[in-house]
């Protein structure tokens, strides 16, 4: 069965937060804080720095995602629900621009808030082996953000700023950071299209157990939760973690409209039910470049306002 014109976002009801909540604890001696939509794992470890450098800046643009729901109510009562859902329309050439905005509000704003940012070559230069052990592959690269290791149904393209490539980071940035005067910043924020949710429930009534599953799909371009940046200012082992994180703790939801798109559906009835539903979305990527940037400064302006107050 064909249904045409979802009409994403602009709706009442459309916009949704994304929130996973966080409460304020220790982590190995290392306080966490949830604050304006954060996480901040170790904020002592912005103190009094305000030298940066900026080896690692990526935006991930989520080009398909998938989830499924299953329940199980016994033996004659089971189901399930997925679906899917792709973006169409957006160019490299747009998200690179995307990027390329980020990147520089980025930096804009990390001077307007009394940080200096020193140049690469001049970790470059250096014989840090710590720093010249990092892999830095050629951009755009598929799937690359660190939010797969929580969505692995997900296709991302990963962009690194013109000119530049994506930092693929290991352990011995920490070790990089102990060498330098100026704290290491590695961010990647995730750009995403909607929301998939997923619901099971197992009911018992007069007719027996019966089991039920949905997923829903909620149009709207957000930079998603976990999106953030690590600060890295020295070695992290088993004695102690200088080093901070932030992250976005509710993801930056837009319901503005932003294209068109249509689904096919399948299955679902009581008793042994198995619905799938297939959503393909058609973007106006004028429109979604401008949602985008929009976000992507507010996240800017939340993370870098966090760290300037905690300097």
């Amino acid at each position: 069965m064909m249904r045409s014109a979802i009409e994403c976002a602009g709706k009442a009801g459309m916009a949704l937060a994304v929130v996973m909540a966080v409460s304020a604890c220790a982590v190995g001696g290392a306080k966490k804080e949830t604050v304006d939509g954060l996480v901040i794992s170790n904020p002592k470890g912005l103190a009094g720095k305000s030298d940066v450098i900026v080896p690692g800046f990526s935006v991930s643009f989520v080009q398909e995602d998938r989830k499924m729901a299953q329940a199980s109510a016994g033996t004659y009562s089971n189901a399930s629900s997925s679906t899917s859902a792709k973006m169409r329309g957006v160019s490299k050439a747009t998200m690179q621009a995307i990027t390329d905005f980020a990147y520089q509000d980025f930096k804009k704003k990390l001077v307007a808030n009394g940080y200096s940012i020193s140049d690469l070559a001049a970790i470059q230069a250096t014989q840090n082996a710590a720093y010249q052990s990092q892999t830095f592959v050629s951009s755009p690269q598929p799937n690359t953000t660190p939010y797969l290791a929580y969505n692995n149904n997900m296709e991302e393209l990963s962009f690194a700023p013109s000119g530049k490539k994506i930092l693929k980071a290991n352990n011995g940035l920490s070790y990089a950071a102990a060498g330098l005067d100026a704290a290491i910043i590695n961010l990647n924020y995730i750009v995403h299209f909607g929301y998939i949710g997923a619901q099971s429930t197992e009911t018992s009534g007069y007719s027996g157990t019966r089991a039920s599953a949905s997923t829903q799909f909620h149009p709207g371009i957000n930079v998603a939760w976990y999106s953030g940046l690590h600060f890295l200012t020295g070695i992290n082992n088993a004695w102690g973690n200088p080093n901070t994180h932030i992250y976005l703790n509710e993801s930056l939801f837009s319901d503005q409209h932003f294209g068109k798109g249509s689904s096919r559906s399948s299955g679902g009835g009581y008793g042994d039910s198995f619905a799938t539903r297939d959503i393909s979305l058609q973007v106006d990527e004028h429109k979604y470049a401008a949602i985008a940037k929009q976000l992507l400064a507010q996240a800017n302006d939340k993370i870098i306002g966090a760290m300037a107050a905690r300097r």
